[in-house]
């Protein structure tokens, strides 16, 4: 396997086109982030029908389009990233990591990582700015990265 910094960004590319070249896919992507990010911000909550709803359709989709492993790797990075940082922090995020696995599952490999990466500094600079200590949402940090990702690609890429 290649790790040359070309053939990452080639492959980051590559994953960022699949995954905002379908208008369709990108709305449904959308509505699933408002739909998570509102009960987040409203309830603290992600619920697991939700993530089985987008778990479904996600499957659905990768029947017809073809399965990758490109979009199985991007689902277990984001969801062992949280998955070990909620089991060191003792924290209960499990809707957080269902909805994380989800969107990698959405978005491929590489920009999982910058996904994962992105909400991490969103979410630290927002407790930075505003001195917070307690549990906040995570839905709205994912769905900003998410936003980024696609303004990277539809400046540079489409």
């Amino acid at each position: 396997m290649n790790f040359s910094m070309d053939s990452i960004i080639s492959s980051f590319h590559e994953s960022l086109i699949n995954s905002f070249s379908n208008i369709y896919l990108v709305i449904l992507l959308n509505l699933f982030f408002i739909f998570a990010t509102y009960t987040d911000l409203k309830y603290m909550k992600i619920y697991d029908k939700f993530n089985i709803v987008m778990l479904i359709t996600r499957i659905l989709i990768l029947i017809y389009y073809g399965i990758t492993t490109d979009w199985i790797m991007g689902g277990a990075v984001v969801f062992l990233t949280f998955l070990l940082s909620a089991m060191y922090t003792q924290d209960s995020i499990a809707g957080d990591i269902k909805f994380g696995g989800n969107i990698g599952l959405w978005l491929g490999f590489y920009p999982s990582i910058i996904l994962v990466l992105l909400t991490i500094i969103f979410n630290l600079i927002y407790r930075g700015i505003f001195r917070i200590k307690k549990k906040i949402p995570l839905a709205p940090y994912f769905y900003l990265a998410y936003i980024v990702l696609g303004v990277y690609y539809f400046i540079f890429l489409n």
